[in-house]
């Protein structure tokens, strides 16, 4: 869920959406969490209704900014059949995968065209581990990619209680 930190941390006097950005996860819940989490922080940093509108009627959630930066949210599913019909097509400035390890390899051909909307497209993957058969693990290991390693430990949330019971179940 943390993947929505490249679009929020700035400042109070810039607006955290710059260009397109498209969000994909597996799971519509994640999806509606990360959509939420852009809305709080729009109105966190001072905004109002008028600087941004949220796209209710559209079965793909979206934000626009006045200056014309927008945040798309899809969901690829979680199965292969699921085909991940929802994510073709989109485009954007920045591709951002949240659980990037548990998409299928439908999933992943379904969004990698979008990496050749424009030259300058920015992916962002991040994912829980989920073993060495998948994408995500593959571009964790090739040296093309840069990789950053953010342990449990750096989230608000943690804390000693959550360390142990964590640790009480491995």
């Amino acid at each position: 869920m943390e993947i929505t930190h490249d679009l929020l941390t700035t400042s109070k006097k810039e607006t955290p959406l710059q260009g397109k950005d498209t969000i994909i996860t597996p799971a519509q819940t994640q999806r509606d969490e990360i959509m939420a989490r852009v809305r709080d922080k729009l109105y966190g940093m001072g905004n109002t209704k008028k600087d941004f509108e949220v796209d209710k009627d559209s079965p793909v959630p979206k934000i626009r900014t006045r200056s014309g930066s927008s945040v798309t949210a899809l969901v690829t599913g979680t199965s292969a059949s699921s085909n991940a019909v929802s994510v073709r097509s989109q485009g954007g400035d920045k591709l951002i995968l949240d659980e990037a390890a548990y998409f299928v390899d439908e999933h992943v051909g379904a969004f990698m065209p979008l990496l050749t909307d424009h030259g300058e497209v920015k992916l962002i993957a991040s994912s829980t581990p989920r073993g060495k058969d998948n994408d995500y693990f593959r571009w964790c290991m090739d040296p093309t990619f840069k990789e950053f390693h953010f342990p449990s430990t750096m989230s608000p949330y943690w804390s000693k209680q959550v360390e142990r019971d964590a640790r009480a179940t491995v």
